[in-house]
């Protein structure tokens, strides 16, 4: 059965963060054999990350347990089931989502290239017993769903999560605008999210930019406010603080 599912931007943002704690295996097992749960919640808090993120991760994996048990009742129908199969669960993923985020803040040379993003997705998915080219939209989502979700491509992608990219030798921020720019930019896509509800991800900024400049308001982009800034949390803190100043008009 094929299932159409549009992930949502918070879902495939943790499908990068989730297979990016693949490669880094060895160094996130030890961790969680050294993390208890609250501090987990701990860094997720410290690490700002969008509550919203684990809610619609438990959703969509719920829904891949649900492949799971289907291909486990049709391999058992032919007679072909099995040794065992793995329904992903939210108390195993969310944890290394964390940490991989952690490991990204913490080490700055943290990146994964296309190609072994997914490799590592395609074994993750088989390892359940399903097939990863069966007609069916899965979590994690591919490299190209990331690349057009996030960035255009998968360098840009990356660059918007915080991750290292294969560029090097940028400036950091661009001469196009001035710095009171840049701070009017994160103020008003701050206000923004916070009208209708949406959190101020980085990949979101770059929907943002894009809606702007259909619109004719053109601002930097979010590898530019990261440049300048260093990292998205610095860039949201100063917008924070322009938006409870009122300092622009």
């Amino acid at each position: 059965m094929s299932r159409h599912i549009i992930l949502s931007q918070e879902a495939v943002e943790a499908g990068l963060w989730y297979v990016l704690s693949l490669r880094y295996q060895d160094e996130i097992d030890r961790e969680l054999k050294q993390f208890p749960a609250d501090m987990i919640d701990y860094w997720a808090a410290k690490l700002k990350i969008n509550s919203r993120m684990k809610t619609e991760l438990a959703e969509v994996l719920a829904e891949e347990c649900e492949v799971v048990k289907t291909q486990q009742a049709a391999d058992k129908e032919l007679g072909a089931e099995k040794e065992s199969y793995i329904f992903p669960s939210i108390d195993e993923v969310w944890p290394r989502i964390v940490l991989a985020k952690k490991r990204a803040h913490d080490h700055q040379e943290t990146t994964i290239p296309a190609a072994v993003y997914e490799r590592l997705r395609t074994q993750d998915i088989t390892s359940r017993g399903v097939r990863s080219s069966q007609g069916m939209v899965r979590w994690p989502p591919t490299c190209q769903t990331i690349t057009k979700r996030c960035g255009g491509s998968w360098n840009e992608a990356l660059r918007n999560m915080g991750l290292m990219t294969s560029k090097r030798g940028r400036s950091r921020g661009s001469l196009k605008f001035t710095d009171e720019i840049y701070l009017r930019a994160g103020a008003e896509f701050l206000m923004h999210c916070n009208e209708i509800g949406k959190g101020d991800t980085v990949a979101y900024y770059c929907q943002w930019v894009a809606r702007e400049r259909r619109a004719g308001r053109i601002w930097p982009s979010a590898a530019a406010q990261r440049q300048l800034r260093g990292t998205w949390n610095h860039v949201m803190e100063l917008a924070d603080q322009m938006v409870k100043s009122k300092s622009f008009s």
